[in-house]
């Protein structure tokens, strides 16, 4: 039987590996013949290009109070900042690196903050390909951060809920067949831009965006990552996460379904979650918003499980700053309630 899952678990890495690589060199082959006729050609457009580059600036902040048994959690905190460069060396090839300065979560350290690289990556994007090598930001949930606008605020919820990371070290890859239809692909360690272990574990997934009327995104992903230990092969952790949003220049309101299997390689340990938010724009740069996320699982006595009730509205006196007071309540799964109230501040630039 052990023989069989491992046989099982080998052809799905091939087909995977292949499908992949077709993926990549298709794209690649067209672009290869494009870039090589233009050189030929030598059009005028070409040689008026210059290298440029623009630095990146982000910047969250808040000051947030807790209530009842809660209220001893009050404070001002610097969430996170982000410092980095991008540099484009020609129109479809560029650069980029990306600073973490953030809090260093090591129990009893006396460092207040410490700085991760977050990107630091080529990318190649010729017509409808995007190929992305080195410390890349995934497509996990990319799509659900621009339709919840407000992650400076609070995370996406696999973001906050650990079902997935924002960047990795590998290779992604998107895309775009039609207007409606695009796909993507990655290849990564698996352990996220704070851990870059070199071993033979890796984490691999795809995902399929429909776009059939303007406005509208529906998203299918499905990841799986490797188990540290060989030998447990049932503890692969894999991902299954369905998305639908409708943006409007007025509103935005959407929803997703999230599936994790085998949690942080727990075996028969199933988490699952729900989150829907809404945004409507108001006048005077004004904009509100309400989420409601759901977290469960196959356990009963999951201290995980929960309700969080957020609400609030953003204010943007400027292009670059944009300020949002806001109210959440957490609700455990034996109904006790904890309310906050928080007033986040994010500099983009």
């Amino acid at each position: 039987m052990t023989n069989q899952r491992q046989l099982s678990l080998y052809a799905f890495k091939a087909i995977f590996a292949f499908l992949l690589l077709c993926t990549i060199s298709i794209p690649l082959l067209t672009a290869q013949t494009a870039v090589s006729d233009s050189v030929l050609v030598k059009n005028d457009s070409a040689k008026k290009f210059k290298i440029h580059g623009k630095p990146i600036l982000l910047l969250f902040v808040n000051f947030h109070s807790g209530f009842g048994e809660k209220r001893k959690d009050i404070g001002f905190e610097l969430d996170r900042s982000y410092l980095g460069y991008r540099l484009d060396f020609t129109k479809t090839l560029s650069t980029t690196i990306l600073f973490d300065v953030g809090l260093p979560k090591i129990e009893g350290s006396e460092i207040e903050r410490i700085a991760y690289v977050k990107y630091a990556m080529l990318c190649w994007e010729p017509r409808n390909l995007t190929l992305n090598v080195g410390l890349v930001p995934l497509e996990q949930f990319t799509l659900q951060m621009d339709y919840w606008k407000y992650s400076y605020m609070l995370r996406s919820f696999q973001d906050i809920k650990d079902f997935g990371k924002a960047a990795d070290l590998g290779v992604t890859v998107r895309y775009r067949f039609t207007h409606w239809l695009e796909a993507d692909a990655m290849f990564v360690n698996g352990e996220g831009y704070r851990k870059l272990h070199v071993d033979n574990k890796f984490k691999y997934g795809a995902g399929i965006t429909f776009r059939p009327i303007e406005g509208l995104a529906i998203r299918v992903y499905a990841d799986r990552g490797d188990e540290a230990d060989t030998d447990t092969l049932g503890k692969a952790q894999e991902n299954l996460s369905f998305f639908a949003g409708y943006q409007h220049r007025l509103f935005t309101i959407a929803a997703e379904f999230n599936n994790l299997f085998n949690s942080h390689f727990k075996a028969d340990y199933h988490q699952h979650g729900i989150s829907a938010y809404a945004s409507f724009v108001l006048p005077k740069n004004f904009e509100i918003f309400s989420r409601w996320d759901y977290l469960f699982s196959n356990l009963d006595d999951d201290p995980f499980s929960g309700h969080t009730v957020t609400a609030g509205f953003q204010y943007s006196p400027i292009k670059y700053v944009q300020i949002t007071p806001n109210y959440r309540m957490l609700i455990s799964p034996n109904g006790h309630l904890n309310h906050y109230v928080y007033l986040s501040l994010q500099v983009e630039y």
